[in-house]
């Protein structure tokens, strides 16, 4: 029987899930609230309602999906530029992330991302080459690369929304 406390706590589970899902476009890993969540349902609940292997699977998702973004994030913006470029991109994702949100908190921290993976790679890639035409072109690549890998991590905790939802109907 549900009880008050248990259709707040699902309710609960829900809204940081959900949560999760949208941050990770912003370059935070939600996916790992999603899992934290779980790990706190199952603390209340006990492997009752998920079970461990249940659990087993959702944390190789989330590695799956950590290493899928690096690699597409790292690969877009290594396909023509240096190792220093995709380290530009990752750096100034994260400021980009950072300033975007004092304009808005969802939008305005995704185009800040967005425009500071590419700044980044940009600045990085010109400061070693001094060729306006290729660092645009690892930029453009970076950005690229930082946008399948989001797509890819979004569509990875979705399927983890969904397996959860199945551990708790059945």
């Amino acid at each position: 029987m549900l009880t008050i406390l248990s259709i707040f706590g699902y309710i609960l589970l829900y809204l940081v899930m959900l949560a999760g899902i949208v941050v990770i476009p912003l370059g935070i890993p939600g996916e790992f609230a999603i899992l934290a969540a779980v790990i706190v349902l199952m603390l209340f609940t006990g492997t009752s309602q998920v079970s461990w292997l249940t659990l087993v699977i959702l944390v190789c998702l989330c590695l799956l999906a950590e290493l899928i973004e690096a690699v597409t994030g790292f690969a877009g913006a290594k396909y023509k530029g240096s190792l220093w470029s995709a380290f530009g991109a990752l750096v100034g994702g994260l400021i980009g992330t950072v300033i975007g949100a004092a304009f808005g908190l969802i939008i305005g921290a995704l185009i800040g991302a967005l425009v500071g993976t590419f700044a980044g790679a940009f600045l990085i890639e010109y400061h070693i080459t001094r060729h306006s035409g290729g660092a645009a072109c690892v930029a453009t690549h970076a950005l690229i690369g930082r946008m399948i890998g989001s797509a890819v991590k979004v569509a990875i905790a979705t399927v983890m929304l969904v397996l959860v939802t199945l551990a708790l109907i059945f």
